[in-house]
């Protein structure tokens, strides 16, 4: 079974909820996210499609990687 992860959600609750996800992310760009301070401040108020849409990664390739690593990324 999936594990569902609220696309809707804060960077930090995210993490928070499922810390394994810090190195799936990394390895698709997102590096600040292996920052603990990062993601203490500005992953509170930021959702994984903002940052995304920041650094130019395609959401819907986030979304089938999760898919891939057994989550389904959307909202609750």
């Amino acid at each position: 079974m999936k594990k569902v992860v609220n696309s809707n959600a804060s960077i930090y609750e995210i993490l928070r909820t499922y810390p394994e996800l810090v190195n799936l992310l990394a390895k698709m760009g997102f590096d600040e996210l292996t920052n603990p301070s990062f993601v203490r401040s500005l992953g509170r108020v930021t959702t994984l499609q903002t940052l995304a849409n920041q650094k130019n990664i395609d959401f819907n390739l986030v979304k089938q990687e999760f898919s891939k690593n057994n989550y389904d990324l959307g909202p609750k």
